[in-house]
């Protein structure tokens, strides 16, 4: 039987392509394009939906391999993806750790911003809870916002982290044994975006105070 005269419920999968075939044959592209799109549009939103799935889930289960080693968390600045990149190379670089899985954060959303805006609100609450919950090593801005956490008594002193080395290369940049003076230095300016005058304080809940002061070494370099 001629399956041009079939019915449609009748037709086997074979058919059912042939007779697909002969339509788009009779079709000119532009009218080609648009049955495609309306007869396999399903489809097609299926495939990018299992496509899009396999996607997250490897990226969530590669995001769990990684360990963050550092946390610096920026109240006056920003940073560009590149410069983040840059930063946790060099960095790795000058510690020698070869580890692919380790990596350092520099998180510039907590900037408090002006006022009681809803942003600046809402980088204030962040900052809070995630120097609560001990994510945050070091604190970066300015003498403002780092002698908040000085005040309340949240930051090392630097005479017991810093070697003695370090302590007399750097006397001039140690204000009350609290605080780091980054003003003038080049990666602090140009990446990171920093107002100036600029400081750095390391906090007392950081898990990671040895990697907190290599960050400081490898800032000053």
């Amino acid at each position: 039987m001629d399956i041009h005269k079939k019915h449609e419920s009748d037709l086997t999968k074979a058919e059912k392509r042939q007779l697909e075939k002969e339509k788009l044959q009779s079709m000119d592209w532009k009218h080609k394009l648009g049955y495609i799109w309306d007869y396999y549009k399903p489809h097609m939103f299926g495939a990018f939906g299992i496509l899009a799935a396999i996607w997250f889930a490897f990226s969530w289960y590669e995001n769990q391999k990684y360990e963050t080693i550092m946390y610096a968390a920026v109240t006056d600045g920003y940073i560009h993806e590149e410069d983040a990149k840059k930063i946790n190379r060099e960095y790795k670089e000058f510690t020698k750790d070869e580890n692919k899985y380790h990596r350092i954060v520099i998180d510039t959303t907590v900037a408090p911003g002006f006022g009681s805006s809803q942003s600046g609100c809402g980088a204030s609450i962040k900052l809070g809870a995630i120097v609560a919950a001990g994510a945050v090593d070091v604190v970066i801005g300015s003498k403002e916002h780092v002698m908040d956490f000085v005040s309340r008594q949240a930051v090392v002193k630097l005479s017991d982290v810093l070697s003695q080395e370090m302590q007399n290369t750097y006397a001039d940049r140690l204000v009350d044994d609290v605080m780091f003076d980054l003003t003038g230095t080049e990666k602090v300016i140009k990446r990171l975006h920093i107002k100036e005058p600029a400081y750095l304080v390391i906090l007392k809940i950081g898990k990671h105070r040895e990697n907190a002061v290599k960050f400081i070494e490898y800032l000053m370099k």
